[in-house]
């Protein structure tokens, strides 16, 4: 019964670890994909498709369209760190997704999600998308986060679980706990 009941905070907890822990910012000069998932009812071939990159953020490639799975790709650089906006233009309709470059702890979205309740919920730091309108999601491919210990990677969840042992048996004698 005590695992039920906080099985839900948990997950959610894991959730939102999840953007500071699973993806790492990317670095400068690192070259990225930026994908943007159209609506099935738009036709990537015929479309007017644009992406304006802020200052300190280069567009190298695109767009290069996919129309087997109605995708539309660029290839972005870095300058410099910092927070972008990327604009995209779909004919007539605007949107944006955020772009993280640095190499310090910053929460990082690699998916501006489509619309529904389960992408919000997995994806919970940007705002997803409507349905009805022309883009579906929009992801920025970040590199993969990781703790290095000893010379070993580890990933992020199994760092987590070690120290949430280490410090729960840390705390059963100051919390008067016994199993």
């Amino acid at each position: 019964v005590p695992l039920s009941v906080s099985l839900l905070p948990v997950v959610i907890l894991l959730i939102q670890m999840a953007g500071w822990f699973e993806y790492r910012p990317l670095g400068v000069h690192a070259p990225a994909l930026l994908t943007v998932q159209l609506d099935p009812a738009v036709d990537v071939m015929k479309e007017a498709l644009d992406l304006r990159a802020p200052p300190g953020l280069s567009v190298e490639v695109g767009p290069v369209r996919i129309p087997a799975r109605n995708e539309v790709s660029w290839r972005v650089r870095p300058d410099q760190p910092g927070r972008y906006q990327a604009e995209i233009a779909v004919g007539d309709y605007n949107t944006g997704k955020r772009i993280v470059v640095g190499s310090s702890l910053i929460r990082v979205s690699p998916l501006r999600p489509g619309p529904g309740f389960w992408g919000q919920f997995l994806n919970p730091s940007e705002r997803a998308f409507q349905a009805g309108e022309p883009v579906v999601s929009i992801e920025v491919r970040h590199p993969a986060g990781s703790f290095e210990l000893g010379g070993h990677s580890l990933h992020w969840l199994v760092v987590f679980f070690v120290l949430t042992l280490v410090f729960g048996f840390a705390l059963m004698k100051p919390l008067h706990v016994t199993v």
